[in-house]
């Protein structure tokens, strides 16, 4: 009779925790989100294009397209790799109770979204994404060697922060594809493939820190100035900013400009400038481009303000200078 007991009871306490998981795994209330997969697929579900899984760290990769919108995502214990894809997004903003950040949008830029903070997302236009969210306690296990440290936020640098690195967002493409081929070796390139992408982001990390720590940087290092002179050349035709520039090179704008003209003698604007006229000389040989076209495809408000800064740079008009390039 004991026995018999015993089991009931041990029946009922397995039957009682058998409903608490489902009823748990089936709460979608604010803050109950066990990923941010998990909730982006229940705020979002009219977005997702694609998902993968994989890997031993329980990556989940995500193709996202979107329409602007203002929404909010709940916390979730996952750091999250946002990476613009395309679109033409003219606003996006992000508040995690610290203030509201305003994005660039622009096509290759990626941001870190922290772990367990609440998003106010804001946008305006159509985008497309690519999206890696990892569990905060799996990225801290692999950054810090020390385990008592697992709870550490390796990425707390930065937050609020456009990042432009060409190499972060290859890798983030190529975890991708690994992803979608699956099969036995699938899960050891992603593994490897976010490690790398980790060592980049600790590099950041460590160059964002250094102004502050008191380590004075003499000049815009090698590997600044090409992420820096990279995105200017993909953006001609577009307002570029100081704050653009300091986000790409990971500096405060006073830091930023100072390094950059220490690095190549001329002001970030003298150098947008020139780079601007560069390729205009090259567009004026193109007889089917008006001088309206070439002002606005290279980023002058005007016809006008076009000729004067040509003029300024080159000695001549850009009409006068066509015309000699043809004769």
């Amino acid at each position: 009779m004991l026995d018999v007991l015993r089991l009931q009871r041990i029946w009922i306490n397995l039957n009682w925790r058998d409903i608490m998981d489902l009823a748990c795994a089936h709460d979608t209330r604010p803050g109950q989100f066990a990923s941010f997969a998990d909730a982006f697929d229940k705020l979002y579900p009219q977005f997702v294009q694609e998902t993968h899984e994989t890997g031993t760290h329980d990556q989940t990769a995500m193709r996202v397209r979107q329409a602007g919108h203002e929404k909010t995502i709940p916390a979730n214990p996952d750091v999250v790799f946002r990476l613009v894809t395309g679109g033409s997004l003219s606003h996006s903003s992000v508040d995690y109770g610290d203030g509201r950040t305003r994005l660039s949008g622009r096509a290759g830029s990626l941001y870190i979204a922290p772990p367990d903070a609440t998003a106010e997302w804001c946008s305006e236009g159509d985008h497309e994404l690519l999206m890696l969210s990892v569990p905060r306690a799996r990225v801290s296990r692999l950054l810090n060697a020390d385990q008592s440290a697992a709870d550490a936020d390796p990425f707390r640098s930065l937050y609020g922060r456009d990042l432009f690195d060409t190499g972060l967002a290859r890798t983030l493409e190529l975890i991708w594809l690994e992803m979608t081929r699956g099969g036995a070796g699938a899960q050891l390139k992603v593994d490897g493939l976010f490690l790398t992408m980790l060592g980049t982001l600790t590099r950041l990390v460590e160059e964002v820190d250094a102004p502050r720590s008191g380590r004075q940087t003499p000049k815009l290092d090698e590997a600044r100035l090409t992420r820096v002179t990279d995105f200017v050349d993909a953006n001609l035709g577009q307002p570029i900013s100081l704050k653009d520039l300091a986000n790409v090179a990971c500096y405060s704008v006073h830091h930023f400009t100072r390094a950059f003209f220490s690095a190549t003698h001329v002001t970030p604007h003298q150098y947008i400038t020139n780079r601007r006229i560069t390729e205009s000389k090259r567009m004026l040989s193109d007889p089917d481009l008006s001088l309206a076209d070439i002002a606005y495809m290279f980023g002058f408000a005007s016809q006008a303000h076009f000729t004067t800064q040509f003029k300024k740079h080159v000695g001549t008009t850009p009409g006068r200078y066509r015309m000699e390039v043809r004769a």
